[in-house]
């Protein structure tokens, strides 16, 4: 009898130590999944995946920085400002800034704009024309004079998206033009413009 005690006993912390092993085993596996899927959802995970080769996961990557909203402005506008990062990232960081409207970000846009390369320069002047704050006419022509033509393009472009009045002097203007293509830009943002008004 002691003996089918004793054997019982031992059966019982078998199943007690199996039980606790498999509790732990749980555990650590909870914690790992944890921790993948809070580094997965990461700013630096996210700004990184920016620069990926397949559009998808760029965009994929965008849509959650903009859900984290403004807790992720510092990591984003560094990016975009890092000229070490590889241009896509930087753009679609640029993208990412514009997408979260807010006047101290836009403040950061508008410097991008100013002093930015060229394929900076774009993505944030479709940044400020998405805010639809007139005052961005202003920062989108003030370098136009001077600007190359692939930046006046980018401004001629983008106040055709923003369509507000303010924009129609340097449209028509740039409709004038010698150069066919800046003429061709003018006339199709002016047109958009117009259509929007109907």
């Amino acid at each position: 009898m002691a003996e089918d005690y004793a054997d019982y006993q031992l059966g019982k912390k078998k199943k007690s130590d199996y039980t606790a092993l498999v509790i732990i085993s749980l555990a650590i596996f909870l914690l790992f999944v944890t921790v993948i899927y809070s580094y997965l959802n990461s700013g630096n995970y996210l700004l990184w995946k920016l620069g990926s080769d397949d559009p998808d996961t760029r965009e994929w990557a965008a849509a959650k920085l903009i859900s984290k909203g403004s807790k992720i402005v510092s990591e984003t506008l560094q990016t975009a400002s890092d000229e070490s990062v590889d241009m896509a990232a930087r753009r679609m960081a640029v993208y990412v800034l514009g997408e979260l409207r807010d006047d101290e970000i836009q403040k950061e846009v508008e410097k991008l704009f100013t002093n930015g390369p060229i394929e900076i320069k774009e993505e944030a002047a479709i940044a400020l024309v998405k805010s639809g704050d007139p005052k961005v006419i202003r920062i989108l022509t003030g370098p136009y004079r001077r600007a190359s033509k692939s930046l006046k393009m980018i401004i001629l472009h983008a106040l055709g998206e923003l369509g507000l009045p303010g924009a129609l002097d340097v449209l028509a203007v740039a409709s004038s033009s010698e150069d066919e293509d800046i003429k061709n830009a003018a006339d199709e943002a002016l047109a958009k413009i117009r259509n929007r008004k109907r």
